[in-house]
C-alpha cells in the first residue's frame, strides 16, 4: 500500500516539511501497524500537483487511487474532450 499527501507551495521551510510529512501520516501509519499491513508513504512538495499526481500514477501504477483535497482539481487531457476527470474538494 502507498500512501501520498501533496503540499502546495515551494516556499515551505524544509523542517516544516518533515514535520508535515511526519504528522500527515502518522494516525494511518498507527492503523496500519495495529493491521500489520506495509505502508509506503510518498510525500511530496509542489507547485503543480496535477503533474506531480499524473507523475506518480505512471511510475507506481496503482490499482486504485484515493484523493482528497482541500482544492477542486481538474484532470483533463487534450484531444479527447470525452475523458475528463474531476476531483471535488472535501470539506475540512
Amino acid at each position: 500500500m502507498i500512501a501520498a499527501h501533496y503540499t502546495v507551495g515551494t516556499d515551505l521551510n524544509p523542517l516544516n516539511a518533515e514535520h508535515y510529512a511526519s504528522e500527515s501520516f502518522a494516525l494511518l501509519n498507527q492503523q496500519a501497524a495495529k493491521l500489520n499491513i506495509q505502508v509506503d508513504n510518498h510525500y511530496r512538495v509542489t507547485d503543480k500537483l496535477v503533474q506531480e499526481i499524473i507523475h506518480f500514477v505512471r511510475n507506481e501504477h496503482p490499482d486504485m487511487l484515493l484523493f482528497g483535497s482541500r482544492e477542486s482539481l481538474s484532470f483533463g487531457y487534450a484531444g479527447n474532450s470525452g475523458s475528463n476527470f474531476m476531483v471535488n474538494a472535501l470539506p475540512g
